[in-house]
């Protein structure tokens, strides 16, 4: 599934009177309920919907409540500087339906805002995969390498492609450089 990766840049935990920060810390560990409780006290304290709209969504997306991150989706506003992470989780949601020309969709929209946004040629790959397209899955993702070498998403996929096609022994090295980058 997509991380939120992008929320946060700083190391160390986030501050506690910050339940945005929280719970996109609580996201990046794969923590989709967590996030889910920070995000809605993030709500209740005034923060706009469209900032929360794609967090939330992947939380619940997490949690494989497809019909609920949908309803957070639907609408589809999402804060400024937010709108390749809602679109990129309009993808997953689709792709997770197994959607996924409404999947490439999104993704094309997120590409035409930011074609340089490592996490979203993940997302490409993974699509490119679960559509039978196992070259342009290996090209997406040596896309977002190149954009982001230390990329533990990317890293990881790349691994799973390498172990498909060769093995795990194969593997092994970009398994282990994610889990050095995690």
């Amino acid at each position: 599934m997509a991380g939120a990766l992008v929320m946060l840049g700083g190391a160390g935990p986030p501050p506690a009177s910050d339940p945005l920060a929280v719970a996109a810390a609580e996201l990046r560990r794969g923590d989709g309920i967590a996030a889910e409780v920070h995000l809605r006290k993030a709500l209740a304290s005034g923060i706009s919907r469209p900032k929360l709209a794609a967090p939330m969504a992947e939380a619940l997306l997490r949690q494989g409540h497809l019909a609920r991150a949908r309803q957070w989706l639907a609408a589809e506003e999402f804060a400024p500087g937010h709108e390749v992470y809602g679109l990129r989780m309009i993808g997953l949601l689709e792709r997770m339906e197994r959607n996924l020309p409404a999947a490439a969709r999104a993704y094309d929209r997120a590409l035409a805002i930011d074609p340089r946004d490592a996490a979203l040629w993940v997302d490409i790959g993974r699509l490119r995969y679960a559509g039978g397209e196992h070259v342009q899955a290996v090209e997406a993702v040596g896309r977002a390498l190149a954009l982001d070498p230390a990329n533990v998403r990317a890293l990881h996929f790349r691994g799973q492609l390498v172990r498909d096609q060769f093995g795990l022994p194969a593997a092994l090295p970009w398994f282990e450089a994610g889990l050095k980058q995690a």
